[in-house]
C-alpha cells in the first residue's frame, strides 16, 4: 500500500511527505533522550531520531505535474500530546540517498535541449495542508498550509539544500493532532523520474506530561492592547471581551465576541493557542489562576503588517 501512494512523489520530497506522516503519529514514548522543559514545567523536550530504511528503500518515483493526494492518518493511542514540534529539513537530506536512471534523458525530455542552470533544473516543490479526520474530502482546500517548500540539487539531483530550512508546527495543528486522527493533503512536483532510501531523520518534539485543566466554558472580563504601527487606525484599544472555549481533553478552541477563532493545546493550566481572522492574526497564552480567574496574554499583527500589539486580558468564567 506504502508503495502505491509513495511512488508519485519526487525523490527530495518523499522525506517531507514521511516527516509529516510519521511525526503527525508518533507518540513522545519513544526514541532518543532528551531534556530540558518548557516555559511553564509542564512539558519535555525531546530529539528523536526515528530510523526510515524500513519504509523508504529505494522507492521509485516518476517525474510529473504537480501532483496532489491526501489520506487521514490514525493517531497513537495513548500518545503523549505534543506541546510543540520542529522539522529541521537540512539534517533530513543528509540522511537521503537519490538514485536517477538516465539524467540526461531526463533533461531533455523535460527541458528539451537546452542549458539550464543546475538549481533550476534540479528544484522540487511541496506544499502541505493538515485538517482533522473528518475534513479529509476537503483538507485540500482548507486545511492548514505549509509550505511552499523549495528543494535544491546538486547537478546530479542530490538534494542539498531546502528553502526555508525548517517548519514549525502551529498551535491549531498541534490541536489538530492532539485530537485524533488527521488528514493531510501533500501537493508535489518534480522534475525528473529517481528511486530514494532514506536512513533516517532527526526532529525536536515537546510533550506534555501534565494532565489538562477544564478551562471550557464562557469567559468574560476586559482586554487592553498596547499597539504600534503605520496604520491611522493603530491605536491602542481595551473594553469588555466575551470569549467562549470548547474543549476537547488537550485540545481546546475557543471563538470571542468579535468572530475571531483560535486553535491550541492545553498543557496543566496553560492553553497556547494562535488564531484571528481575516485582517489578522495572533497568537498567546490563557493561563488557568488559582482562585478560578484566567489571565490571557497575546500579540497580534495585521495582516498587512501596518499594525500590530500585546494585548492583556483578565477574565472569570460564567
Amino acid at each position: 500500500m506504502k508503495q502505491s501512494v509513495f511512488r508519485v512523489l519526487s525523490p527530495q520530497l518523499l522525506v517531507f511527505t514521511l516527516l509529516l506522516i510519521v511525526i503527525f503519529g508518533m507518540g513522545c514514548d519513544g526514541g532518543g533522550g532528551g531534556g530540558g522543559g518548557d516555559d511553564t514545567g509542564n512539558g519535555s523536550d525531546t530529539r528523536f531520531s526515528i530510523p526510515l530504511g524500513v519504509f523508504v528503500d529505494e522507492v521509485a518515483v516518476e517525474s510529473s505535474q504537480p501532483t496532489q493526494f491526501n489520506f487521514t492518518y490514525p493517531r497513537r493511542v495513548g500518545a503523549q500530546p505534543f506541546t510543540d514540534l520542529s522539522i529541521d529539513f537540512t539534517d533530513t537530506l543528509q540522511a537521503v540517498m537519490v538514485d536517477i536512471p538516465g539524467p540526461s534523458a531526463n533533461l531533455r525530455k523535460n527541458h528539451g535541449q537546452s542549458l539550464i542552470q543546475p538549481q533550476q533544473e534540479t528544484s522540487a516543490t511541496m506544499t502541505a495542508r493538515v485538517a482533522s479526520a473528518d475534513e479529509e474530502e476537503t483538507v485540500c482546500k482548507t486545511g492548514e498550509l505549509y509550505g511552499p517548500y523549495v528543494i535544491y540539487g546538486s547537478a546530479a539531483y542530490e538534494p542539498e539544500s531546502v528553502d526555508p530550512q525548517s517548519a514549525q508546527a502551529t498551535q491549531a495543528t498541534l490541536s489538530i493532532i492532539n485530537a485524533g486522527d488527521f488528514s493531510i493533503c501533500i501537493e508535489i512536483s518534480s522534475p525528473v523520474d529517481a528511486t530514494l532510501s532514506v536512513n533516517s531523520m532527526d526532529v525536536d518534539v515537546g510533550s506534555c506530561e501534565t494532565p489538562p485543566a477544564d478551562i471550557s466554558g464562557t469567559w468574560v472580563g476586559t482586554y487592553s492592547c498596547d499597539n504600534t504601527g503605520t496604520s491611522l487606525d493603530c491605536s491602542d484599544d481595551g473594553g469588555d471581551i466575551l470569549l467562549t472555549i470548547t474543549q476537547n481533553g488537550y485540545s481546546a478552541r475557543y471563538e470571542d465576541d468579535g468572530g475571531a477563532v483560535y486553535n491550541g493545546t492545553v498543557c496543566g493550566n496553560t492553553f497556547k493557542y494562535n488564531g484571528g481572522e481575516a485582517s489578522y492574526d495572533e497568537e498567546g497564552t490563557f493561563t488557568l489562576n488559582a482562585d478560578g480567574t484566567a489571565s490571557k496574554t497575546s500579540r497580534w499583527v495585521s495582516n498587512i503588517g501596518d499594525c500590530g500589539g500585546v494585548c492583556e486580558d483578565i477574565l472569570q468564567r460564567q
